[in-house]
């Protein structure tokens, strides 16, 4: 992908550009907000949601106090930045769909979607992921967890996604 760049402040910017057809401003979002979210999804018992709000507060800069970061509402450091323009090359597999994918998914595309398959994808790819035989328990959470997501009108693959991720951050892979 290749991005030409105008640098605001050191550079007089074009004459067209006089007024912008359209600004985009992002708000931070209030404390509270997460709180209430998080608070919500746990007393639903839906704990993979209150994880994923208290992931996307921290990754937007809220410390655990109720204020947000210095750096998070200080814009004055920041540099202005125009995007001239946006020239995107793909796709950059070699293949389609990666082998990462291909193992995961082992079977046929026609194969049904169902918690069997994501049973029998999770027998494989847990002893692997966690280096050591799993225990039938192991399994079943995920299967419990990626059947929630699919509940949710999630797609098998966002869902199986998640299933993944859980595995990835789970103390059991370090």
């Amino acid at each position: 992908m290749r991005v030409g760049l105008l640098n605001g402040p050191k550079r007089v910017q074009p004459r067209e550009i006089t007024q912008p057809e359209r600004v985009l401003r992002v708000g931070i979002p209030d404390f509270f907000t997460f709180e209430k979210a998080m608070k919500a999804a746990a007393s639903k018992g839906d704990h993979a949601e209150s994880l994923r709000i208290a992931a996307r507060r921290r990754s937007e800069g809220w410390t655990g106090s109720r204020r947000p970061g210095k750096g998070l509402l200080d814009r004055s450091h920041l540099r202005k930045l125009y995007v001239d323009w946006i020239e995107i090359e793909g796709p950059l597999y070699e293949q389609w769909p990666p082998k990462t994918q291909k193992t995961l998914f082992f079977k046929a595309p026609s194969t049904p979607k169902d918690i069997a398959y994501v049973k029998e994808m999770f027998a494989q790819f847990l002893p692997k992921a966690f280096r050591r035989p799993v225990r039938d328990g192991e399994i079943e959470g995920i299967a419990r967890l990626i059947e929630k997501e699919l509940a949710r009108g999630t797609s098998f693959e966002d869902a199986v996604r998640l299933g993944v991720t859980y595995t990835l951050t789970s103390p059991s892979f370090l």
